[in-house]
């Protein structure tokens, strides 16, 4: 062991000097549902069956319980996609199912132990439930639940006998996991609770071997893999190198995986074979998550995030609340690794506000001569259902809330997220209109403008005066457009006139009789008179103009119908398009599309 200790001394002192240089760490990663990435998740041991001094598992202490993970799924809130829980009662599992079950979250639970030690795990509330006496773990995901899967580490009888009672080790070790569709991405999540005896032994090192070997397995199949849990094991203990991804180069870590709070330098400590302080980027280390029984401080709990799918994770942990657990609860947020840097690519995209409030984007990927929609990715957590109209000015935002507060959004340059800490009131007086569209520059002088419909049908320019300011409107002059009859309007440069040098905006409107037009914009700002370039649009029950979705210089259209599928109509610059090819289902009435 002394020879092993020395190794990893003489490998931390090799890493510390292969990482001068380096970006500095995020201090003080505080994760609050504001300013966190969009991928959250929980984990919770919740020392549900009582088996902790202190803990309290009355039906009062149990009311806590749910109500402390319950919380976490508030939209508005942290709004967790993932919750990992262990030391949880079957019967606590299935009351939690029965709250999240309508959240849309979808729940694995695997038995460890049952029964469960005498007087332990039996319902206050019901103490004829069948559950009783069933202990183990669990996971939940707000999501599709496509398989399950239940990881054998260790039996009882492959496990020392407990060092406090001399009799046999009673309860096995096992992990349940998930594959489900979180925010329309597959992935597995796996709720983990190590051996709990001896940390740095050979049982605990053998169960990470295990897990780590099928993580790796279904990571190579290309699944991205979450886990969360009581590992058991501080950062630096031998466990915990079959997670901490090999880059991290620091006790041998031989892992794939980020961990949520290993960029939080404020948790950066000494320790007897690392000083962290030595690091600049990255460090096995983190807030503390548990306090043991000498009233001493340590990190038990983990996020870990495959370092192939994900990026820029963060984590919190809060102070345990004793009569639940002695674990606090600890959050951790990550992005998509392919929704970093969105803008990137000049193809278009579609937005959708979902039934929640949250805001996913769907970037165009070219398809020969069409265009099909990327995976969304979640650029607005919530809020958002406040928000009566939303449109596209560049890559910012303009909505118009229930107030009629005009508000401007920038993108965040890193992975394109719109949050309320960075949006800009542009105005106030918006509330009496049913329309707001963003055409660009619809003026000539540079400068974006804004287009909103009034109750009477009457349309009206608001001239952009800054990046988000605006003149008081004025009408659009229209010689014969019905525009309080039009079902759906969009804007766009769908009609280039020869010799145009530079895109001139343009509207198309469906009417009530289902028909198609097309009002393109005169030199001095009116419109001429509308042509009709379809009919049988009545179908589509929205309409958005996502711009060259597949990548030809041309703006594209995109129809939503009432069955919630939707349809790509490629452009060709003259006011035409190719007959429509469905390219999305699964997008409910009701939702905004943009």
């Amino acid at each position: 062991m002394q020879k092993i200790r020395t190794l990893w001394a003489l490998l931390a002192v090799v890493a510390a000097a292969l990482m001068v240089g380096a970006p500095q760490a995020q201090a003080d990663d505080v994760v609050s549902p504001s300013t966190a990435p969009p991928l959250r998740v929980l984990s919770y041991n919740i020392c549900g069956s009582g088996g902790t001094a202190g803990c309290d598992v009355t039906k009062t202490g149990n009311e806590a319980r749910y109500k402390a993970v319950t919380d976490e799924t508030a939209v508005g809130g942290w709004n967790a996609d993932q919750i990992f829980l262990v030391e949880v009662c079957r019967y606590q599992y299935e009351e939690l199912l029965k709250r999240l079950g309508p959240k849309g979250y979808v729940g694995n639970y695997v038995t460890t132990l049952n029964p469960s030690p005498a007087g332990t795990c039996v319902d206050p509330a019901n103490p004829t439930n069948p559950f009783n006496r069933d202990y183990g773990a669990a996971v939940f995901v707000r999501g599709t639940k496509v398989a399950e899967s239940d990881i054998l580490l260790h039996l009882p009888s492959e496990l020392p006998k407990n060092p406090d009672t001399g009799l046999p080790q009673t309860e096995s070790v096992r992990v349940p996991c998930l594959k489900t569709y979180t925010q329309n991405r597959l992935n597995w999540a796996c709720s983990v609770h190590l051996f709990w005896l001896y940390p740095d032994g050979e049982w605990i090192v053998e169960e990470a071997t295990k897990l780590s070997a099928q993580t790796t397995a279904w990571e190579q199949e290309g699944t991205p893999v979450i886990l969360g849990g009581d590992f058991n094991a501080q950062p630096l203990n031998m466990p915990m190198s079959s997670f901490y991804d090999k880059s991290i180069n620091i006790r041998s870590a031989q892992g794939t995986f980020f961990e949520a709070d290993e960029t939080d330098s404020d948790y950066w400590t000494s320790h007897q074979w690392v000083d962290c302080t030595l690091y600049v980027e990255r460090c096995r280390s983190g807030e503390t998550t548990f306090i043991d029984d000498k009233n001493v401080r340590k990190k038990l709990d983990y996020l870990f995030f495959s370092s192939r799918y994900f990026s820029n994770p963060v984590g919190d942990a809060f102070t345990e609340v004793r009569s639940i657990s002695d674990h606090g609860r600890y959050r951790g947020a990550t992005y998509w690794k392919d929704c970093l840097r969105p803008y990137d690519t000049p193809l278009g995209s579609v937005f959708r506000r979902d039934a929640s409030g949250a805001l996913y984007r769907y970037d165009g990927r070219q398809n020969g001569d069409s265009a099909t929609l990327a995976k969304p990715c979640k650029v607005g957590s919530h809020g958002w259902q406040t928000m009566k109209h939303v449109a596209r000015q560049g890559t910012s935002l303009v909505a118009v809330d229930a107030a009629g507060t005009l508000w401007h959004y920038p993108a965040s340059a890193t992975d394109g997220t719109y949050s309320g800490l960075t949006r800009q009131q542009a105005g106030t007086g918006f509330g009496g209109d049913d329309l707001l569209l963003s055409p660009g520059d619809w003026d000539g002088d540079g400068v974006a403008d804004l287009i909103t419909r009034d109750t009477t049908g009457r349309i009206w320019l608001h001239k952009g005066i800054g990046s988000t300011s605006y003149a008081p409107r004025t009408e659009i002059p229209d010689p014969g457009g019905d525009w309080a009859m039009a079902q759906s309007v969009v804007a766009g440069d769908f009609a280039a006139t020869a010799g145009e040098a530079k895109p001139q905006p343009d509207l198309l409107s469906i009417d009530e009789l289902g028909y198609l037009w097309l009002h393109q914009r005169n030199a001095d700002g009116s419109l001429a008179p509308r042509t009709q370039i379809g009919t049988g649009w009545g179908v589509y029950q929205a309409l958005a103009a996502p711009g060259d979705l597949n990548g030809d210089g041309f703006v594209d259209l995109v129809g939503r119908d009432d069955a919630g599928k939707l349809f790509y109509y490629k452009g060709n610059g003259a006011g035409g398009y190719s007959p429509r090819v469905e390219i999305g289902t699964g997008y409910p009435s009701g939702e905004l599309l943009f």
